[in-house]
């Protein structure tokens, strides 16, 4: 029963993610008529790190959707398993690695502290944390740089991961 209950938490946070998202996409283009070039920088750099949480809890809901169902054997048998690894597979495809640029976000003065906790994450001897180039959100994370756009597009991309996960479970008839 606990497993069911899990999983039902996690189908219901990636559309919570999904929204969270979308609305991290808001702040960004809000932040476009903000006259104070500082303030305008600082609420873009929010948006770019609240996406990257986002994208994290997004594919950790996923993660966890996957791992429970092998405790929930009477849901598992309704579940159609090819779109649940589509649904992995579209996330993984359009952020990979974001579980690097989310551990800078949230660590990112952990990796700053010293010459080797820097070493350890520089791509090319350079250290990147929370970099945004336009639309463009950059990281160095264990020596391999990770980044994804704030766009439009890439909330497409989370809504075809999580609706294809979420149509994986129409069999089972558990959603709203």
């Amino acid at each position: 029963m606990r497993a069911a209950i899990t999983i039902f938490s996690n189908l219901c946070l990636l559309t919570e993610s999904l929204q969270d998202f979308k609305a991290a996409i808001e702040l960004f283009e809000h932040a476009k008529d903000i006259q104070d070039r500082e303030l305008r920088r600082r609420w873009r750099l929010l948006s770019g790190r609240d996406g990257a949480v986002t994208i994290y809890n997004l594919g950790k809901a996923m993660e966890g959707i996957r791992a429970s169902l092998k405790n929930c054997p009477s849901l598992n048998s309704l579940v159609d398993q090819s779109l649940l690894a589509e649904s992995t597979q579209t996330l993984r495809t359009s952020f990979p690695r974001f579980e690097g640029i989310r551990h800078t976000v949230g660590h990112g003065a952990e990796f700053m502290r010293d010459e080797q906790s820097q070493g350890k994450h520089e791509f090319r001897g350079v250290m990147i944390a929370n970099s945004l180039f336009e639309r463009e959100f950059t990281a160095t994370f264990e020596g391999k740089v990770s980044s994804y756009e704030i766009s439009s597009q890439s909330a497409q991309n989370l809504q075809s991961a999580v609706t294809t996960m979420l149509s994986a479970f129409e069999q089972a008839c558990i959603l709203y």
